[in-house]
């Protein structure tokens, strides 16, 4: 049988490249830029172009790697994935996957009051502190604090430090998760293929 094709967010490039490194997944992986989720038009129109691409190399076996709501609230990308002939790994949102899927994340937080930050967001989480001060501890001023999700090494400190000075937001706790959450949604997702 031949290996999957495996279509994820960058944002969990880090922790994908070393299931492969260490043997624990074989697939053919394409990532796609992590800012596209920004932009849910955008992402639709580029999986549109990478899915068939990746379905023709990889005929009933594409897993997508993406939250249920990256496109939006308007759409939903399990029924986009399915409506590709791909399967979707059980994952809220990146974070989730690390986490293990099936809504861990929701379960662990399911008032919305915590920032989880992974080694690819806080990266990504940086450009908040482009912002004003004042506007960033706006956009925050409804959480009560950081999570940390370490997969692979701790998180830099000092990029959690600002990012939690700039947001006015503590860090609560650190989650130790590793790599066993996300390899376990991504079995899941090849024993459906």
């Amino acid at each position: 049988m031949s290996k999957p094709c495996i279509v994820s967010c960058s944002i969990l490039q880090p922790e994908i490249e070393k299931l492969l490194e260490q043997g624990d997944l074989d697939a053919d992986v394409y990532f796609l830029d992590k800012h596209l989720h920004m932009v849910p038009d955008q992402l639709e129109i580029v999986l549109q172009k990478e899915l068939p691409q990746r379905t023709t190399k990889c005929p009933g076996r594409v897993i997508v790697v993406y939250g249920d709501y990256c496109l939006g609230f308007q759409k939903s990308m399990k029924e986009f994935v399915k409506d590709h002939g791909a399967v979707k790994v059980d994952a809220v949102n990146c974070i989730d996957c690390l986490m293990g899927g099936h809504g861990a994340n929701l379960k662990r937080d399911p008032d919305h009051k915590f920032f989880f930050l992974t080694p690819g967001f806080l990266d990504f989480s940086l450009e908040i502190l482009e912002k004003p001060r004042d506007e960033a501890q706006k956009l925050c001023s409804s959480l009560e604090g950081i999570i940390l999700v370490e997969s692979l090494e701790p998180l830099d400190q000092e990029k959690v430090q600002a990012f939690s000075e700039h947001t006015g937001l503590p860090v609560i706790e650190t989650l130790h998760v590793g790599l066993d959450g996300l390899k376990a949604v991504l079995d899941e997702a090849i024993a459906q293929l």
